[in-house]
């Protein structure tokens, strides 16, 4: 899914998060936004150390 993957039993998430933590106030508010809005699957790994993906600027052209 875009945005969250499971890798080597170790959840990712979307670079984003990591650039604009300080927008969402803490880790934990990005936590709590990824416990209801994640897939399912994903929310097992919540409570774990997270990686972030490498952001897609193809998503940005045109």
């Amino acid at each position: 899914e875009h945005g969250c993957r499971i890798i080597d039993g170790l959840l990712h998430v979307t670079k984003l998060f990591e650039w604009y933590v300080q927008d969402w106030g803490s880790k934990e508010n990005v936590r709590s936004f990824l416990q209801h809005y994640a897939p399912d699957r994903a929310k097992d790994f919540l409570d774990r150390s997270w990686g972030y993906l490498d952001y897609d600027w193809n998503l940005n052209r045109s």
